[in-house]
């Protein structure tokens, strides 16, 4: 059996068939939470792995497998080596030496290492993510999906309203909006549209989902509204551990995200379709409808919550 943790570390599994409160009973199954990482959604839509216990559901938030961006073309291994000649490793008589070498140096040395390199500005840049493999990670997956190479189970797809401000150049008074939008789109929402429209075209149960939440806890600077993660807090219910007591709408938004993850968890299926939000069926003609559409109100907020930004806080309304 592989092991997950083997994968990804931004793989999470939440194990159903026990308690998840005290009048709470999910289902046998395990549905793969797959968060940012390319290399999350590849194995949990495109590999075969042999789990011990089926999954039943996928949940890919903001990040699906065509999030190819952040996969590494470093195929010689420089970035490794280069890590490991500043940390007194190199010269060593082959790669199996060099790799019992780093494995004894600190994970602090090492994080500072490339921290302090990286900050200096010189070039070129190192980076470490996962590379095509055709084992775990794939070079094609619209070419897979076309031959069914894609899982048949059902998927909850999310993403945020400015995923890309994280990536933007900073300003104090907030990153230029179309720079942000166009690092959104390349990253999050094309990749989230092609995977919509590959699974629908393979006839596969997909849900789709888009946030929009604007909580001063959460996101102190008021441009900076739905970034990426922002939901996170909401999902997992520790909104109020961050810049003071969380909302009566933020609770109740919080509430209702988690009660549709449930609804999913329990039931990939049916789960949805029971609380009213049915799968999705029509993706729009091209990437760049995908923001048309959110504003307009065809994808679903979380939880079935509209949350409007505005200048004095948000509102909610019931769908």
């Amino acid at each position: 059996m592989v092991s997950i943790k083997t994968i990804s570390h931004s793989v999470a599994c939440l194990l159903c068939g026990v308690q998840a409160g005290p009048t709470v009973k999910l289902g046998n199954g395990m549905t793969v939470l797959g968060r940012t990482s390319p290399i999350a959604p590849s194995v949990a839509e495109f590999m075969g792995i042999p789990y011990a216990k089926p999954p039943v559901g996928f949940i890919l938030n903001s990040g699906t497998a065509h999030l190819n961006q952040l996969m590494s073309n470093d195929v010689v291994y420089s970035n490794f080596s280069f890590v490991a000649e500043g940390l007194g490793c190199g010269n060593q008589p082959n790669a199996a030496s060099e790799l019992a070498c780093m494995k004894k140096v600190p994970a602090e040395k090492l994080e500072n290492f490339v921290a302090t390199y990286e900050d200096s500005g010189d070039s070129p840049s190192i980076t470490f993510a996962p590379m095509v493999d055709e084992k775990l990670v794939f070079g094609n997956y619209t070419d897979r999906a076309a031959r069914g190479a894609l899982s048949t189970l059902p998927a909850l797809i999310t993403h945020n309203a400015q995923e890309g401000l994280f990536i933007a150049p900073y300003s104090v008074d907030g990153p230029d909006p179309e720079i942000a939008d166009g690092l959104s789109r390349t990253f999050f929402w094309c990749p989230t549209y092609k995977t919509t429209k590959e699974r629908l075209a393979a006839g596969r149960v997909t849900h789709r989902a888009f946030y929009n939440g604007n909580f001063t806890n959460i996101s102190p600077r008021p441009w900076m509204g739905a970034w990426h993660g922002s939901d996170l807090p909401l999902a997992f219910g520790t909104h109020a551990d961050f810049r003071g007591n969380s909302t009566a709408l933020e609770i109740e938004t919080s509430h209702a995200i988690q009660d549709a993850y449930v609804a999913f968890v329990k039931d990939p299926v049916n789960g949805l379709n029971e609380m009213g939000w049915a799968a999705y069926t029509a993706p729009p003609r091209c990437c760049s409808d995908v923001c048309r559409e959110q504003h307009s109100g065809r994808l679903p907020l979380l939880g079935y919550h509209r949350i409007h930004m505005r200048s004095h806080g948000a509102s909610v309304s019931r769908k």
